[in-house]
């Protein structure tokens, strides 16, 4: 099966995954490259050096993954079940050692073969790159199954980029950073000086001197004391006692009201009214031409009220 860049899929559909299988890996150019395998765990940090498998360090803790150089090429043994389970995924990678570029290779080929039999192939060139002196060729990695991807990118930088994007460090960068100097600080302690003791000022306590304890003289009311001032004397009030004397009785003879006189006949007071018969108003008629009575004055308003 040949693969391109960007590739993902399950491995089960060309080889075994239960059973080991190859990784062969063959870069051919002008300058010197260095292979390497190394396991990540669930957060994609190589977290465990030991499943870094190199030229320096050519197999895992249990041999789940080894190392094998054959000229140009070099080729890993994988046994996937073996792996503990804190390693879900495996990386493989090419650096180059000194100078040169990964654009500037004639070929670079990653094939898995499982049992004397070629099953899958990537192959690139440097047309495919570009500055990168270090490329990510595969992944296989554990997603439910194992499956691989083929990532065929790189980094400028070279190893040290490409372990720093998965929480690595390379042994030379490690080699290359100076230990911290620390500075050879002498402590010079100051010499205790005596602090002085403070004067304590003296107070000289003047208790005053007793006074003899004058007894009041206690006076009557006749007595004066000298020097003393003599209110004045208030106005005396005599009582008021009420006179209850009986006085005798005076009558006193009541005024004389003359009578009063009889009123003459002429008089306005009593003289009677006028009766002179009065004409009962005609019937059948709403209002009277008549003239009214001599001695009577009655409202216009009225009128109407007299004849009804």
């Amino acid at each position: 099966m040949e693969l391109v860049r960007g590739y993902r899929g399950k491995l089960e559909g060309s080889l075994d995954p239960n059973a080991a299988f190859m990784v062969r890996m063959e870069t051919v150019g002008n300058a010197e490259y260095d292979v390497c395998c190394f396991g990540v765990d669930a957060e994609n940090k190589l977290s465990d050096d030991r499943y870094m498998v190199f030229y320096n360090q050519l197999s895992s803790p249990n041999n789940e993954i080894t190392c094998a150089t054959d000229g140009a090429a070099t080729a890993f043994m994988v046994n996937l079940p073996a792996l503990p389970p804190t390693i879900v995924k495996l990386v493989f990678t090419v650096s180059i050692d000194g100078a040169g570029t990964m654009g500037e290779i004639a070929s670079h080929t990653l094939s898995l073969w499982q049992n004397g039999t070629e099953r899958m192939r990537l192959s690139l060139k440097g047309s495919d790159f570009a500055d990168e002196k270090a490329i990510i060729g595969a992944e296989i990695y554990n997603k439910t199954v194992w499956r691989i991807a083929a990532v065929a990118s790189g980094f400028n930088g070279g190893l040290a980029d490409l372990l720093a994007s998965y929480g690595g460090e390379s042994v030379e960068e490690q080699a290359a950073q100076p230990a911290p100097v620390q500075p050879n600080v002498q402590q010079v302690h100051p010499t205790p000086q005596p602090q002085p003791t403070p004067a304590q000022p003296t107070v000289q306590q003047v208790h005053p001197t007793p006074q003899p304890q004058q007894t009041p003289v206690r006076t009557t009311p006749t007595q004066v004391q000298p020097n003393s001032v003599i209110p004045p004397k208030l106005p005396h009030h005599e009582p008021i006692v009420p006179d209850y004397t009986p006085r005798p009785f005076v009558t006193v003879p009541l005024p004389q009201i003359p009578p009063i006189p009889p009123c003459a006949a002429n008089d306005y007071r009593t003289a009677p009214l006028p009766t002179a018969p009065i004409a009962p108003p005609p019937q059948n008629t709403a209002y009277s031409t008549q003239p009214l009575p001599t001695g009577y004055m009655v409202e216009p308003e009225s009128r109407f009220e007299y004849f009804r």
